[in-house]
């Protein structure tokens, strides 16, 4: 099993790329598929006869969890509405969309997402069809249906709502304002956002401060919708106090050098190597076992020991110099990409 990750030098534009292996005696077979599972664009709304803001998906996976590419989607839809493409393969990341149209007529409609023999088939989606003739406010992408008080939330699940004119089409450069309508929570973060050429507005750093079900609502000229409710849950007491876990053994390096990457997993490296091999990094998902077990090897083209290294803004890593010489550090800054 091979994954690629990205290691770029700066200064002199050269690009090396670097693989993870993990090693055995034999081949692992292909992951087989046992899931089908929803993956976005459920519950939206758009004009009757027109095409939904966001398209619908699903994600494909094998009994371990991990995505399948290549499984062949088949899509339907109900009442009198149509989906282009009707068959879609699944990518590398497991996923499949579709584009959905709505039906003529005003009111719910359904469609749906089939692999024969796959756990969760078929998957059902629903929208709803709005009357043309009148200014329209829907929720194209909802809250997630439970978070912790204070928190902001994932990006996936940040509200995005999409504004129409009386004829359908999408109203630019709007200001949508969003609130807690119910719940008596108090809203945090930007509670503004401005729809763009498609007339959708996405917010960026929403969350609510409170408990129990709250529920976010949004206007904009003249129009307002509703999300899902969010079911807020309390901040547990690591949250402010912090909780130390057993030492775990890295096996084959000290980690002196160690980084939290956006994804939750962490890279880390030491200087001697048990076969006399310096500064290797180590990629590591706490989720998945020890890192003596589970950490895998991400081999630059430059020695990192004694570098310095900070996240940039982008998620990214920057690490500057490395050892050469006792008395002598590299000049070469490399930048990790945990998202290649």
């Amino acid at each position: 099993m091979t994954r690629s990750t990205l290691f770029s030098r700066l200064g002199t534009l050269v690009l090396a790329g670097a693989t993870i292996t993990c090693s055995s005696n034999e081949p692992n077979p292909p992951p087989e598929a046992a899931v089908l599972a929803m993956a976005g664009g459920n519950s939206q709304s758009a004009p009757a006869g027109q095409a939904l803001a966001n398209p619908i998906g699903v994600l494909v996976t094998d009994d371990n969890g991990d995505p399948v590419a290549g499984v062949t989607v088949g899509w339907s839809a109900e009442d009198g509405g149509s989906v282009s493409p009707s068959s879609v393969a699944t990518g590398d990341d497991g996923r499949a969309t579709t584009t959905w149209t709505l039906g003529p007529t005003a009111g719910a409609q359904t469609a749906a997402a089939t692999v024969d023999g796959l756990e969760g088939s078929p998957v059902q989606f629903t929208a709803t069809a709005v009357e043309v003739g009148e200014i329209t406010l829907t929720v194209t992408q909802q809250p997630p249906t439970s978070a912790l008080t204070t928190e902001v939330f994932a990006p996936e699940n940040q509200p995005a709502v999409r504004l129409l004119d009386n004829g359908g089409a999408p109203m630019a450069g709007e200001v949508v304002t969003a609130t807690v309508e119910s719940g008596g929570g108090t809203l945090q973060g930007a509670a503004t956002a401005t729809t763009d050429a498609n007339g959708i507005a996405t917010f960026a750093d929403l969350g609510i401060d409170g408990s129990g079900s709250q529920v976010l609502g949004f206007s904009a000229a003249g129009a307002s919708a509703s999300a899902n409710a969010v079911n807020l849950q309390p901040l547990p007491p690591e949250a402010t106090t912090g909780e130390w876990d057993a030492p775990v053994q890295w096996g084959t390096i000290v980690p002196l050098h160690m980084a939290l990457l956006p994804t939750g997993k962490i890279l880390a490296w030491g200087r001697n190597e048990l076969d006399g091999s310096m500064g290797e990094p180590r990629l590591w998902d706490p989720t998945s076992g020890s890192p003596e077990a589970m950490a895998v090897e991400v081999k630059p083209d430059t020695m990192l020991f004694c570098a310095g290294h900070a996240l940039m803004a982008d998620g990214r890593l920057m690490v500057s110099g490395g050892h050469k010489l006792d008395d002598r550090g590299l000049d070469v800054t490399n930048i990790f990409d945990p998202a290649s």
